[in-house]
């Protein structure tokens, strides 16, 4: 395949980008399950953030829009817990050969609305941002 003066082409720029929403994406992602787990792991959580959020500043991978990626990871954890407590709200059995247990659940729609609502307000700020660059 020949390139032509029509043939797009992809500008190395715009894979880095990518590279960099993912990364921030992941530091948002483990700061926000280390607030929602801050009892037990989530020191940890919040530390893997802080240590990737240093490197991501190391490398260069600070963009304008890239910071809101890092909000968007933020909801995913959000998501999560709307996730796990999907057979709720109540308490909820299972029952397994002899034994059976017992949860109480949350209700997963104040979670999974507001998880929603953080990653798509952020990636339609992120589109916005890129588009009004361009």
């Amino acid at each position: 395949m020949q390139l032509t003066q029509d043939t797009p082409r992809l500008h190395p720029v715009r894979r880095r980008a990518a590279w960099h929403y993912a990364w921030w994406a992941a530091v948002g992602a483990c700061a926000g399950l280390g607030m929602v787990s801050l009892l037990t792991i989530g020191i940890f959580l919040l530390a893997a953030a802080i240590l990737l959020a240093y490197v991501g500043l190391r490398l260069g991978a600070l963009r304008d829009a890239v910071l809101l990626a890092a909000v968007a990871g933020a909801g995913l954890p959000l998501l999560y817990v709307a996730w796990l407590n999907r057979e709720g709200p109540g308490t909820v059995c299972h029952t397994s050969g002899s034994t059976t247990s017992c949860t109480e659940l949350w209700a997963p729609w104040p979670w999974a609305v507001a998880g929603a609502g953080i990653v798509l307000a952020a990636v339609l700020l992120i589109v916005l941002l890129n588009r009004r660059q361009h």
